[in-house]
């Protein structure tokens, strides 16, 4: 659909987002590398791979590549990240009630796609 180009510069985009996500709280780190390894797989195969066996985050990557799989750790640092960034975020911004209940079921909806996933490969 898309040229190598594209998917190159997409991937590179999102492992830099996931990169600041290391450093910076609040901001994800794998879900832009899962985003990066997916752009990498179609435009630059060798990127790809370096992702999947980096020794810090290959082994999450792939757990949740190859099975669909989130740790129990991941979870709740995915879930309790959600959370503490809705309630900083409601603290400093003092939305209208309708956005905070809006805001509030897509984080729910997304907390509860996370916690469905097993939490370990069955082998």
């Amino acid at each position: 659909m898309f040229s190598n180009a594209v998917y190159k510069t997409l991937g590179a985009l999102f492992f830099l987002l996931g990169a600041i996500g290391a450093l910076v709280p609040l901001l994800p780190t794998t879900v832009f590398w899962i985003l990066a390894a997916l752009c990498f797989s179609r435009g630059a195969p060798e990127w790809f791979e370096w992702l999947r066996a980096h020794p810090k985050f290959g082994p999450t990557l792939v757990d949740y590549l190859d099975h669909r799989v989130i740790s129990v750790r991941g979870k709740f640092w995915a879930v309790g990240g959600m959370a503490a960034g809705c309630l900083v975020s409601f603290w400093l911004a003092k939305p209208p009630l309708w956005v905070a209940m809006g805001v509030i079921l897509v984080l729910m909806l997304v907390a509860l796609w996370i916690l469905r996933h097993p939490s370990q490969v069955r082998r």
